[in-house]
């Protein structure tokens, strides 16, 4: 009798219960609800938390696939839906309408993601009662929060974040810092010149959060990483002042266009073949040759310049069939 007492109030915390007319078409929405898992007895009242308080919680996406689902207007609807692991056990669902500020457009894609969640609320079933939470929420809860954050620093923190995607047409690079996405540009990114192959899903990065742009209770955070790295081009002139050979590495060769050396990450000067020096191949820029060089001259403002290549201290690239490079 006790436990029956504290069920119930447990129930009603959550939202749960209210009265039910046994209608036929009741009876029918209850039984496609089979295909949900339930909330456990002891997963009742650290759930009725997180509701309760709008915790945001970290949610598995495992499942993305078309029920039969409530709707906010009491009718049920055929969508899809994500099904989430929240913690250990806890199994949530997700309305693909509720699954983040961007949905991509094959919402097959987000298998294997783990997304902020807030509960929203739990339905009631014969069997028991699923939870129902919402990514969109999770996502402007922590976008509220970061924003507070950047204002009360002024925009002085140093934040680490995961490279989490890259959009080349747009010329921008997206960092997860703390559960939200922030945009970097190419000219924001890196002194020096940005190319696809170096930026890596994953990679862990420093950077500052140096614009946020506030529409209809939604942020749009724009980073900074340039400003916390020395410019190579710095390194540059020095070597040039004193006069100092360096090493580069091959990475192009044409007929007509000539010779460029990179000279530091993303720098990329025009080389000159030293004399009695064997002349690069196309294979030295594919393999990146490693050569020997000096600076000829150099213009920082518009990050040119001229080396000579004086030695190939580990050699040429042997000949190789090029034509498995050829697209």
């Amino acid at each position: 009798m006790v436990e029956d007492k504290v069920n119930t109030h447990i129930t009603k915390e959550l939202g749960m219960a209210f009265e039910s007319d046994n209608t036929l078409e009741d009876i029918f929405i209850e039984s496609t609800f089979n295909q949900f898992e339930r909330i456990r007895e002891y997963e009742l009242e650290e759930l009725a938390r997180m509701k309760r308080e709008r915790t945001v919680g970290k949610g598995l996406i495992t499942i993305v696939s078309e029920k039969l689902f409530p709707t906010k207007n009491g009718t049920s609807e055929r969508i899809q839906v994500l099904t989430m692991q929240i913690g250990t056990h806890t199994t949530a669902y997700c309305p693909l309408t509720e699954a983040g500020i961007n949905i991509p457009k094959n919402p097959q894609w987000l298998i294997g993601k783990t997304k902020p969640v807030i509960i929203e609320h739990f339905q009631r079933t014969e069997e028991g009662n699923f939870a129902v939470v919402s990514i969109t929420a999770g996502e402007l809860a922590l976008q509220r929060k970061l924003y507070e954050e950047i204002v009360e620093q002024e925009g002085n923190k140093v934040y680490t974040g995961t490279v989490s995607g890259h959009i080349p047409s747009a010329q921008t690079i997206l960092v997860e810092v703390h559960g939200v996405t922030v945009g970097v540009r190419y000219s924001q990114w890196s002194h020096s010149f940005v190319r696809s192959a170096d930026i890596i899903i994953g990679d862990v990065v420093e950077l500052i959060i140096d614009k946020v742009v506030e529409k209809d209770g939604r942020y749009e955070f724009r980073g900074n990483k340039k400003k916390l790295e020395t410019d190579p081009m710095e390194k540059l002139l020095e070597l040039n002042k004193r006069r100092d050979r360096f090493v580069g590495k091959i990475v192009g060769v044409d007929a007509i266009a000539g010779i460029f050396v990179e000279v530091a990450p993303g720098i990329q000067f025009k080389g000159l073949k030293g004399r009695n020096l064997a002349n690069p191949t196309v294979d030295d820029a594919v393999n990146q040759t490693i050569v020997t060089c000096e600076l000829l001259n150099i213009d920082a403002k518009n990050r040119r310049g001229t080396v000579r290549i004086l030695n190939y201290p580990q050699g040429q690239s042997k000949k190789s069939n090029s034509s498995i490079y050829q697209f």
